[in-house]
């Protein structure tokens, strides 16, 4: 170290994680109190990123060095431009586009799959099985382009992977996430590009309430994210930091860590993070009986939701209300908000929790002993089902509880089987159907 600050060679192994050059953890540690090794590590990173981009290797072979590099920017913003005029011409409707991407071979490039990612990610909120055939069509492309761009391929992946995961589909999403940790490992300075893998991951491993893994992956996506004095994803990791926290029981912890985002990301005007972080304040409060200031946040997260047009994060508010609003006895709130959830999630196509909203509603309504309107609703959800083609052991379980609720003999039992089963089913795994209830 010269002048209390580390070498470019230094920061470079510390960006590769490299332990036999450098005490990756002293470096960590250092850089995240020196403002100008950070600014040294930001800038090695983005010039580690250029400079693996395969492309820039491509022209290399074709001009000397200078060029390259004074070309390679002006070519790749043009594929984008090019890219993105051409995508602006499609129909909104996603299932047309591969044929329209089939027929232009000409356009096949990193910039086209850049766009195409871009546009997943707008779609990702508010219809997630779109944007999985948008990314799919993106790593289509990739496939085509020659050097493979190992960097765009990761990126996709893990675009991929937030669309899986909001699907309900757990298992594909982490196989999703391993694919984009071994592109990113492929080149130096990868570890920044980990931290968000480790996060979406987290986010994952949380979902399936593996929280102590959850806990373990998010600490280095946080030891990341601080080294690189990156603010803004050290307020949004502490999201999910407080989710596990209120998840695990301790409300009054998860709320102080929520109260203590929010003027952060007021800040830094990110309107996303700070709408997630009101949802979850109102669950808090609802849990800790606070009901005025949970409906207050609540309102709020709903109505930003709304305007930054992400349907599938409002209809999970809705459906967390509903379930707080259930364990705290207030029925009749708790029913409009699971009426509501089911709706909108059947709206937008999300099986897993169309079914898991569906259920709880018809728990929560055999519980007061109103069969007729539990079993119009499974009927329903039958009808879903199987306009959806949903797995046809899952949509057999809810022929049997639409047969018990029309003969009035379903009860809570029955509903927490069929629950855990449809869950099981919907994720591909394997489970003997036996449920507690015949029915002839």
């Amino acid at each position: 170290m010269a002048d209390d600050h580390y070498s470019e060679e230094a920061l470079l192994a510390f960006l590769d994680d490299n332990a036999e050059v450098v005490d990756v953890e002293r470096v960590r540690t250092h850089v995240a109190q020196c403002d100008a090794c950070a600014d040294t590590v930001e800038d090695l990173r983005r010039w580690s990123i250029f400079l693996t981009h395969a492309a820039t290797w491509t022209e290399t072979l074709r001009s000397d060095g200078a060029t390259a590099l004074a070309n390679l920017g002006a070519r790749v913003a043009a594929d984008e431009v090019a890219a993105e005029a051409f995508l602006g011409s499609l129909p909104r409707a996603v299932d047309g586009w591969g044929a329209s991407v089939a027929a232009r071979p000409d356009l096949v490039s990193v910039g086209l799959a850049t766009q195409l990612t871009q546009e997943g990610r707008k779609l990702l909120n508010a219809a997630p099985a779109d944007a999985l055939v948008v990314f799919g069509l993106a790593r289509s492309v990739l496939q085509r382009v020659a050097p493979p761009d190992l960097r765009a391929e990761a990126d996709v992946w893990r675009q991929e992977a937030n669309a899986l995961r909001l699907l309900g589909r757990y298992n594909d999403a982490l196989a999703a996430l391993d694919e984009a940790a071994r592109r990113y490992r492929a080149f130096p300075a990868c570890a920044y590009d980990l931290a968000f893998v480790d996060w979406s991951r987290a986010t994952v491993l949380f979902a399936r309430k593996e929280f102590a893994e959850a806990r373990t992956t998010i600490r280095r996506a946080v030891a990341a994210f601080r080294a690189h004095k990156d603010t803004m994803h050290l307020a949004q990791v502490r999201i999910l930091e407080g989710s596990i926290l209120f998840d695990e029981g301790d409300v009054d912890g998860a709320r102080t860590v929520f109260l203590a985002t929010l003027p952060i990301l007021a800040a830094l005007g990110d309107e996303e993070s700070f709408a997630r972080v009101l949802a979850n304040l109102s669950g808090c409060e609802i849990r800790l009986g606070l009901l005025p200031e949970a409906r207050e946040h609540c309102a709020t997260a709903s109505a930003l939701y709304d305007q930054l047009d992400m349907g599938a994060e409002a209809v999970r508010l809705h459906w967390s209300v509903g379930e707080a609003l259930t364990r705290l006895g207030h029925a009749d709130d708790a029913l409009a908000a699971l009426r509501t959830a089911a709706a909108r999630f059947e709206d937008l196509g999300m099986l897993g929790e169309a079914a898991a909203v569906g259920l709880d509603t018809a728990n929560l309504l055999v519980s007061r002993g109103a069969f007729a309107e539990a079993s119009a609703l499974c009927a329903r959800l039958l009808k879903f089902f199987r306009e959806q083609g949903a797995n046809a052991d899952a949509a057999h379980a809810l022929e049997h509880l639409y047969r018990a609720l029309r003969m009035e003999q379903a009860d809570t039992e029955l509903l927490t089987y069929l629950r855990t089963y449809v869950d099981a089913r919907l994720a591909g795994e394997q489970m003997p159907f036996q449920p507690p209830t015949d029915v002839n």
